[in-house]
C-alpha cells in the first residue's frame, strides 16, 4: 500500500481476512486503503466491521467516527453516521474525560449541531491538551470564519502556518477566505508562501495558476504551468499536470498539446498514452484514440484502465464487429475482475446499447451492490426504469442517488418525470418549479413540464409547450410523441397521421418514426399498417429484438397466439437478457398448453429478475397445473399473496395450489370468496368447483360448474368445466 500498489495491497488485506473472518486488523487496514480509492461506503463497512471484532482498540472507532462526521457532512439524510460519530465521542470521554480525539470529535459533532460556540469550547480542551495539533486548530479557525469572525480565524491560520508551514488545508482554508472577500493579492501572496515552503508540491502552483486564470490573467497562468513543466527535478510528470489543469476547464487541444510533449521524453510512455486517448476522444477524435490504446495493449496487453477505456470507444463505434468486440471486451474484464463495479456498470451500458435492457438492468443492479457509494449504476437503473414506466423502481434509484448526491439535476429531474407518470402531480408540480428556476432554458424540464400539463388534462397548455419543443426532422423525437399522445388523447388519430406523415417526408430512413407510425397505427387497431412498419424494420434490422416482440403484440392483439409466441422466440433468441420479453413468452406458452416449457421459461425470468411478483405467480400457477413441484408452487403462490392480499389473480393462484395440494378446505375458503368478490369470472368458479368435487360436496360443485359454463367461458376453459360436469353427475 506504501508503495502505490493498491490492488495488490487489496488482495492481501482481503486474503487475511478469508484466513481469519474476525480479524480486526484486516478490516482496519482494507478500510484504509478504500478510503484512499475514494470509496467511501466500502471504507465505513470495512471500519464498522474492525470495531465490532476488537472494541477495545480506539484507533479503529476514531476512525470510523472520522469517516462517519466526513460522509454525514456529504449526506446529511443519513442520520446513522452521526449517531455512530456521537457514541464514539461519548465513548472515549466516559472512559477519559480528558481524552484528545473525545473531546475532538464532540467538537465535529456540536459543528454538525451548529453549535459553534460549544464547538469551539472542547476544541481549546483538545488543544490545551496537544497543542497544535493541525487537526484541531485547522476545525477552529473554520468554526471561526464559519461565524464570520473572519479577523480571528486569519489571525489563528497565520499563527499556526509561521510554526507549521507544511500543512495544505490550512494554506486552503485562508485561501478561500481570501477568494471569497475578493482579497486577490493576498491569495496570491499565500500561494506563493505555500510554493515556497513546499517547493516539491505542484498543487500550490496549480491553485496559483486557476488564481491567474480567474481573474484574467491567462499570461502568468501559463508561466505558472511552464514553471511546472520545466521542473523536472522537482516534476517528472510536469506535462501531466498542465495537461491535467487544461482538460479541468475542458481546454482539450492545450491538453493534448502538453500530452504530446511530454510523450517524446516520458520513461513511462503509456501514462501519456492514456492521457492522450482521453484528450482525443474529447475533441472528436475516437479512431485515433483507439490508435493510442492499442499501443499500450501492445506493451501491455492485460492493462485493465486501457482495456475498458478502449472498449467503451468501441462501443459507440458504427462497425457491427467493434460493436460486438466491445462486448466480449467487457465480459472478459467482468470475468476477471468479478468485484470491479465501473466494469459491471459498463458491461450493463453495453448491454443496453445492443437492446438488451434485461441483462443490462442485471449488471447495472451488481454494479450498485459492489459500491454503494457510486452515482452511475443507480442513475442508469432509474434512466432504464423510467423508459420502462417503472415509475416506483425509477423513485427508488432516484432517490438512492440524492441520497449520495444530493444536488444531482438529472435525479431530480427522473424523479419528477416518475412523479408525472404515477400521477403524483402535485408533488411533481413543486419539483418541476425548482427545477426550471435552476434551470430556466432546460429542454429537458420543460419537456416534463409538458407532460406534466398533458396528465393534469390542460391539453392546450402541453400542446402549445410541446410544438414551442418540436423540431421537424430532428433527431429527438420526444416533442413530436408528446404531441402524438395529445393527439390520441383528443381523439385526433387524423392529426397524428399528418405529423407522423410530414416527418416521414424529413428523415424516410427514420427508425423510431417508422415505430411512432406502428404505434399510433396499433393503437387504432390498423393492425396491416402497423405490421408494414415493423416488418420494414425487420428488413433494415434483422437482429432487432423489438421488431419481433413487437410484432408479438399485434398477433396477440388479434387473437393469433401461436403465431405471436413463434416471434416472440425469435425476440428471445436475439435478447435472451429480456425480461419483459420472457414474461410475454411463458404467458403465451401456458396459453397454449406448454406449461412445462413456461415453468423452463419463468425460472430463465426469475433468474434475472428474482423478485418479479408477477413471473413467480405465474410460476406458482404453472407449477400447480403440472403438479411438479407443489411445495414451491404454494412457497411462491402464498410470498405473492402476502405482498398483494387483494389481487384476484394472485389468490386465485393460492387457491388453486392449495386445491392441487389437497388442502381442499383452504382451497374452498380463498376460492369462495374470491367468487362472491368477482361472481362473472368463470375460471374463478371453476376453480373452486374443483375443491368441493376433491371434498366431495358434488351438489355445491355441480352448481358452480354450470354457473361457470353459462359466462361464455374461452374454449379451453368450457372443455376443463364439461369434463368436471360429467365427473360431478
Amino acid at each position: 500500500m506504501a508503495a502505490g500498489k493498491y490492488a495488490d495491497a487489496e488482495i492481501q488485506y482481503r486474503k487475511s481476512i478469508l484466513q481469519d473472518p474476525k480479524f480486526a486488523e484486516g478490516y482496519y487496514r482494507l478500510g484504509l486503503l478504500e478510503y484512499k480509492l475514494h470509496h467511501g461506503a466500502e471504507a465505513l463497512d470495512d471500519f464498522q466491521r474492525a470495531v465490532d471484532f476488537d472494541r477495545s482498540n480506539d484507533r479503529y472507532g476514531v476512525d470510523l467516527a472520522n469517516i462517519c462526521i466526513e460522509a454525514y457532512q456529504a449526506m446529511p439524510t443519513r442520520e446513522g453516521l452521526y449517531d455512530q460519530a456521537t457514541q464514539e465521542a461519548d465513548r472515549l470521554l466516559k472512559k477519559d474525560p480528558k481524552s484528545f480525539d473525545g473531546l475532538r470529535l464532540k467538537g465535529d459533532v456540536l459543528v454538525i449541531d451548529r453549535k459553534y460556540d460549544d464547538a469551539m469550547a472542547e476544541f481549546q480542551k483538545a488543544d490545551a491538551i496537544r497543542p497544535n495539533d493541525r487537526d484541531v486548530v485547522l476545525a477552529m479557525a473554520q468554526v471561526l470564519f464559519t461565524q464570520g469572525r473572519d479577523r480571528e480565524g486569519e489571525e489563528l491560520a497565520r499563527k499556526f502556518l509561521q510554526a507549521r508551514k507544511d500543512f495544505p488545508p490550512m494554506y486552503d482554508l485562508l485561501e478561500t477566505a481570501y477568494v471569497r472577500n475578493k482579497r486577490t493579492e493576498d491569495a496570491e501572496h499565500l500561494l506563493q508562501l505555500e510554493i515556497a515552503a513546499l517547493p516539491k508540491n505542484a498543487r500550490a502552483r496549480l491553485q496559483l495558476a486557476a488564481l491567474y486564470r480567474a481573474s484574467g490573467r491567462n499570461r502568468e497562468m501559463s508561466q505558472v504551468l511552464e514553471k511546472i513543466v520545466a521542473a523536472r527535478t522537482n516534476f517528472p510528470s510536469g506535462p501531466i499536470l498542465a495537461g491535467d489543469f487544461y482538460a479541468a476547464y475542458g481546454q482539450w487541444d492545450d491538453a493534448l498539446t502538453q500530452y504530446c510533449a511530454g510523450l517524446e521524453q516520458a520513461s513511462d510512455k503509456n501514462l501519456y498514452r492514456s492521457r492522450i486517448a482521453r484528450a482525443l476522444q474529447a475533441v472528436g477524435k475516437p479512431e485515433e484514440a483507439i490508435v493510442e490504446l492499442s499501443e499500450i495493449l501492445q506493451t501491455n496487453p492485460k492493462d485493465p484502465d486501457a482495456r475498458l477505456a478502449r472498449a467503451e470507444l468501441l462501443r459507440e463505434s458504427k462497425d457491427a464487429k467493434e460493436r460486438d468486440s466491445a462486448v466480449l471486451e467487457f465480459q472478459a474484464l467482468a470475468a476477471q475482475y468479478p468485484q470491479n463495479a465501473v466494469v459491471h456498470y459498463n458491461l450493463g451500458l453495453t448491454y443496453l446499447a445492443r437492446g438488451d435492457s434485461g441483462t443490462a438492468w442485471k449488471e447495472a443492479q451488481k454494479s450498485s451492490a459492489l459500491r454503494k457509494d457510486y452515482v452511475a449504476p443507480r442513475l442508469l437503473l432509474a434512466q432504464m426504469a423510467q423508459a420502462a414506466d417503472n415509475y416506483s423502481a425509477t423513485l427508488q434509484a432516484a432517490g438512492e442517488v440524492l441520497a449520495l448526491d444530493p444536488n444531482n439535476l438529472d435525479a431530480r429531474l427522473l424523479q419528477a418525470a416518475a412523479e408525472v407518470g404515477s400521477k403524483s402531480y402535485r408533488q411533481a408540480g413543486s419539483d418541476l418549479n425548482a427545477l426550471s428556476k435552476l434551470q430556466p432554458d432546460s429542454k429537458e424540464v420543460a419537456l416534463e413540464v409538458a407532460a406534466l400539463a398533458a396528465g393534469e388534462k390542460d391539453y392546450a397548455k402541453a400542446e402549445t409547450l410541446y410544438r414551442r419543443l418540436y423540431r421537424p426532422g430532428s433527431a429527438d423525437l420526444r416533442p413530436l410523441e408528446g404531441l402524438l399522445a395529445l393527439c390520441m388523447a383528443e381523439h385526433h388519430p387524423e392529426k397524428a397521421q399528418a405529423l407522423l406523415e410530414g416527418e416521414l417526408k424529413q428523415a424516410p430512413d427514420s427508425r423510431p418514426v417508422h415505430l411512432l407510425l406502428a404505434s399510433v397505427a396499433t393503437q387504432e387497431k390498423k393492425f396491416d399498417i402497423a405490421a408494414q412498419q415493423y416488418r420494414w424494420l425487420q428488413s433494415k434490422d434483422p437482429k432487432s429484438a423489438q421488431a419481433y416482440s413487437s410484432i408479438g403484440d399485434l398477433y396477440q392483439l388479434q387473437g393469433a397466439t401461436r403465431e405471436a409466441l413463434v416471434s416472440y422466440e425469435k425476440a428471445e433468441q436475439l435478447a435472451p437478457g429480456d425480461a419483459k420479453i420472457l414474461n410475454a413468452v411463458a404467458i403465451l406458452e401456458s396459453r397454449n398448453g406448454q406449461e412445462r416449457q413456461a415453468i423452463l421459461t419463468l425460472n430463465k425470468q426469475l433468474a434475472l429478475d428474482p423478485n418479479n411478483p408477477a413471473a413467480m405467480n405465474n410460476l406458482a400457477y404453472n407449477l400447480a397445473e403440472t403438479g411438479t413441484d407443489l411445495d414451491r408452487a404454494l412457497a411462491l403462490a402464498a410470498g405473492v399473496a402476502r405482498k398483494f392480499p387483494n389481487d384476484p389473480g394472485v389468490i386465485d393462484t393460492l387457491g388453486w395450489v392449495y386445491t392441487k395440494r389437497g388442502l381442499n378446505q383452504s382451497a374452498i375458503q380463498v376460492l369462495g370468496a374470491l367468487v362472491k368478490k368477482y361472481p362473472s369470472e368463470p375460471a374463478f368458479r371453476y376453480h373452486l368447483a374443483v375443491a368441493l368435487l376433491q371434498d366431495k360436496q358434488t351438489g355445491d360443485a355441480k352448481r358452480e360448474l354450470l354457473l361457470a359454463l353459462s359466462q361464455h367461458p374461452p374454449k379451453e376453459l368450457s372443455s376443463k368445466i364439461q369434463e368436471n360436469l360429467a365427473q360431478a353427475r
